[in-house]
């Protein structure tokens, strides 16, 4: 009994979890929700190592878990690790994949920013230092997710502000929303006018333009989208100008004075 205990004890490996990232900002611009990672080397009975990695998420404070023991251990098995993270301690339970003993299963606790390790067993938890996302505006984010509504509902890349209350949070929240369908949309004609022959350059070169200011944080929606969140108020956003089908630069057999 001990020694299958003993095994058992071997297996152990972890991964756990962050803060919410702090806001990254360039100078002059506002801070931005980012998304966090923590590595853990977890020493059970501060002999068996185990690595985990957690990501924090800002926006509702959940935590993703994935973790493993060492390859060259003897007693190497990815885990899955589900945990939360409250008042400062990382409560979790962990699976076994396999190879080594599949399917056993243990829980524990320690502190966010490491310590002792507490539950079913003892060890000690050291943190490495955490790594924060970089988006410099919503619309990176969402577009470094390849869209969707998941995507346009986040906080991420985000403005941060000590004055955001419900309503601001929420209209900062539909600005994003739309800045994201409205890059979908604009990317989709631009998609349509390359493939048609016959299709203005010029149109989709003054659609692209529009993708690019609202990716790069210059474009209406997202001024107003500073607005909301850094004042406290509301903005009204101004919409790209699509260019007029009528007004589309002549074909070359139809302009005047060119061949």
């Amino acid at each position: 009994m001990k020694k299958r205990m003993l095994i058992a004890l071997t297996g152990v490996g972890l991964l756990v979890g962050v803060v919410a990232g702090p806001a990254l900002a360039a100078s002059g611009a506002p801070d931005r929700y980012q998304v966090g990672t923590t590595s853990y080397t977890v020493a059970v009975l501060d002999t068996y190592m185990h690595t985990f990695v957690v990501t924090a998420n800002p926006c509702d404070g959940t935590i993703a878990i994935t973790g493993a023991t060492p390859v060259d251990s003897g007693y190497y098995t990815t885990e899955t690790v589900t945990g939360t993270l409250v008042n400062g301690v990382i409560s979790f339970t962990a699976t076994y994949n396999g190879p080594h003993n599949p399917g056993y299963t243990w829980s524990g606790s320690f502190p966010v920013g490491g310590g002792a390790l507490s539950g079913e067993f003892t060890g000690t938890v050291t943190a490495a230092p955490t790594t924060f996302t970089t988006f410099k505006n919503h619309g990176d984010y969402v577009s470094s997710m390849g869209g969707g509504a998941d995507a346009a509902h986040s906080c991420i890349g985000m403005p941060m502000t000590s004055r955001s209350g419900p309503d601001v949070a929420a209209a900062a929240a539909t600005l994003a929303a739309n800045e994201a369908r409205l890059i979908a949309n604009l990317e989709a004609v631009i998609a349509r006018l390359q493939a048609n022959a016959k299709a203005s350059v010029h149109a989709a070169a003054a659609i692209q333009k529009h993708v690019d200011a609202l990716k790069s944080g210059n474009s209406g929606l997202d001024r107003a989208a500073k607005a909301v969140s850094g004042a406290g108020g509301s903005a009204h956003a101004t919409k790209p100008t699509l260019p007029d089908p009528a007004q589309e630069h002549p074909t070359p057999g139809n302009h005047p004075g060119k061949p």
